[in-house]
């Protein structure tokens, strides 16, 4: 069940790459991306490994989760619009944006955890999302030219890379299980 610190150390490795790139200067400059990113993982992962090995009640996993949302709230990583049906963009005040986040990160931390219990199937979703999710930041970033998007892009190629990187060794039959380090994170 330690496979999420697989992950995590996926996901540090690639963010410590990217942070040195020099075309990507620009993403990291602007925010706290990488720390933020690296604070809640940890967090979670470590979260995770403590529900894996001793258990933990719902409110104290809550807890955790909303901290994990908070500290990528104080990276910069806010949800300030959604776009509605019909091109409507609804923008949010900066409390919705804090609130929007929070809630987001909570509720896509348990999605995930929900559906980790077959070989392959939550890597497999969060890969085939995280790459659906590259291409519409991308297409943001190129088309409209929102270089505000340029960070979303980034996370969610990352985020693809260290689930496909993981999917080998969770296939049928599963040598490494990610259990909630990995669902969470």
């Amino acid at each position: 069940l330690l496979g999420g610190f697989a992950i995590y150390g996926g996901l540090v490795a690639a963010l410590l790459l990217a942070s040195r790139l020099s075309r990507l200067s620009s993403v990291f400059a602007e925010t706290n991306m990488e720390k933020g990113l690296l604070l809640a993982g940890g967090l979670v992962v470590i979260m995770g490994f403590v529900d894996d090995r001793w258990g933990m009640g719902a409110l104290s996993k809550l807890a955790g989760q909303v901290a994990a949302g908070v500290i990528l709230v104080w990276s910069g990583a806010e949800i300030p619009w959604i776009p509605a049906p019909g091109g409507v963009t609804l923008l949010l005040t900066s409390d919705q944006q804090i609130a929007v986040t929070i809630l987001v990160v909570v509720v896509t931390m348990n999605a995930v955890n929900f559906i980790d219990g077959l070989d392959g199937l939550a890597a497999g979703i969060v890969a085939i999302g995280a790459v659906a999710f590259f291409a519409y930041y991308y297409t943001l970033t190129q088309r409209l030219g929102l270089v505000d998007q340029t960070a979303p892009a980034l996370v969610s190629i990352l985020l693809a890379g260290v689930c496909i990187g993981f999917l080998p060794h969770n296939f049928y039959p599963a040598r490494i299980f990610m259990g909630d380090s990995g669902a969470l994170l």
